[in-house]
C-alpha cells in the first residue's frame, strides 16, 4: 500500500515545491490515491497502473451510479421498460467487455498455473467454483467500486475538518513523523495502528459528517446525523472535539481507547459502518488506507485552505447522502522538514 501511494503521490503532486503553495482538487486527489492503492491490493502490481484498467473502474462506478439514479424513482416492475431510454445496457456491456479484454490474460494465466499473487484477483480465481471469467470480473469491479467513494468521502471530510481547524495539524503531523521514525521510516500496519490522535480525529470527523444512505432492497435512510449529535450518546455532541476518542482511561496516564472508540469501532450512536451482522467487513482496510493517505500528506506537506477561507465547504445532499464538496481545493507546499519523514 505504501509503495503504491508513494508512486501515486509523486505523480499527482509532481509540481509541488517548498517555495510556494499549489492548489489541488481535494476530492480528485483523494479519489486518485484510493483508486491507486486499492488497485494494487485488488489486481496486483502488474495491472494496478494500467491506465485502461483504472478508466474501466471509474467508468463502471459512474455507470452504476447513473443507472441507479435514473431508475430508482420508478417501481421495480417498470424499470426494465424504462431502462433502454434512461440507462441503455449497451454502455455497461461496453465497460464489461473492456474489463474482460484487459484481465482475461491474467485470469487465464492464474487458472492454468500455480500462483502466489497476494491480491483480491487471485482470491477470486481460487474461489471461483466454475472458473467462469465474467463472474470473477464482475465481483472484482463491485468490490473495487465499493472501496472507492465511501473511503474517499471519509478522507476528504477529515481533510476539510483539518483545514478548518489548523491548530490541530501540527500535533497530528508530529505524531505521524514520530511514529514513522520509530518504525525505521517504513509504513507498516503496526505503524498505522499507532496513529491514535489521527484515529480519533478521523472518527470525530466521521461522526459529524452527516448521514449515510443504506439501501436494502428498498429506499431506506437511517438518521445517522441526529444520532451522532444526540447528547444521550455524546457529551457536547455539536462540538468538534478531535480528542474525543483518545483520552486516558480512568486511573491511567496513557490514552488507550476501547475498541468501540477506535475509528473502526461501533459505539452507541454510531451507525456509519452499519450494525449487527451487516456491519461493514472492510472497515479495517478502509481505516488503514485512509490513515496512510492522510498521514503521508501530513509528513510531507503543509496543508491549508485557499487564502481567506476559514470554514469547510457545505456538503452536497443527493438522494439522502451527504457528499463533501467535490470542487473544493486545498493548498499544498512541501514541508521544510519533509526529509525527516521520507519513506
Amino acid at each position: 500500500m505504501a509503495d503504491e501511494l508513494d508512486f501515486a503521490m509523486s505523480k499527482f503532486l509532481a509540481n509541488c515545491s517548498p517555495r510556494e503553495f499549489n492548489a489541488y482538487p481535494t476530492y480528485g486527489y483523494v479519489f486518485s490515491m484510493v483508486l491507486s492503492v486499492s488497485s494494487r491490493i485488488f489486481v496486483g502490481e502488474s495491472y494496478c497502473r494500467n491506465e485502461e484498467w483504472l478508466q474501466v473502474i471509474s467508468a463502471y462506478l459512474s455507470e452504476v451510479v447513473t443507472t441507479a439514479k435514473a431508475l430508482r424513482p420508478y417501481h421495480p416492475i417498470l424499470r426494465p421498460l424504462f431502462r433502454p431510454f434512461l440507462a441503455p445496457k449497451g454502455r455497461m456491456s461496453g465497460i464489461m467487455k473492456k474489463a474482460e479484454q484487459i484481465l482475461l490474460p491474467a485470469i487465464k494465466d492464474r487458472q492454468e498455473s500455480y500462483s502466489e499473487h497476494l491480491d483480491l484477483l487471485q482470491f477470486l480465481v481460487d474461489t471461483s467454483p466454475d472458473g467462469k471469467i465474467m463472474p470473477i470480473i464482475l465481483k472484482l469491479l463491485v468490490l473495487t467500486s465499493a472501496a472507492l467513494h465511501t473511503s474517499t468521502m471519509a478522507a476528504v471530510n477529515a481533510l476539510y475538518d483539518m483545514c478548518s481547524r489548523p491548530e490541530h495539524i501540527e500535533s497530528l503531523r508530529n505524531e505521524a513523523v514520530a511514529t514513522l521514525q520509530a518504525d525505521n521510516q517504513s509504513w507498516q500496519f503496526s505503524t498505522i495502528k499507532q496513529l491514535k490522535q489521527l484515529d480519533s480525529f478521523m472518527k470525530e470527523s466521521l461522526r459529524l459528517s452527516d448521514s449515510s444512505e443504506i439501501p436494502t432492497g428498498m429506499y431506506i435512510n437511517i438518521a445517522a446525523g441526529p444520532m451522532s449529535r444526540d447528547p444521550t450518546f455524546y457529551d457536547e455532541p455539536n462540538t468538534f472535539d478531535p480528542g474525543r476518542f483518545h483520552r486516558p482511561s480512568a486511573g491511567s496516564e496513557k490514552a488507550t481507547p476501547q475498541p468501540e472508540y477506535e475509528f473502526t469501532g461501533i459505539e452507541r450512536g454510531n451507525v456509519v459502518w452499519g450494525n449487527g451482522r451487516l456491519t461493514c467487513p472492510g472497515r479495517w482496510y478502509a481505516s488503514a488506507m485512509n490513515k496512510l493517505i492522510i498521514a503521508s500528506l501530513l509528513v510531507r506537506y503543509e496543508i491549508k485552505f485557499p487564502e481567506g477561507q476559514a470554514t469547510r465547504p457545505q456538503s452536497i445532499y443527493s438522494d439522502g447522502t451527504a457528499i463533501p464538496s467535490p470542487t473544493q481545493e486545498i493548498l499544498l507546499r512541501e514541508h521544510p522538514q519533509s526529509s525527516l519523514a521520507r519513506v
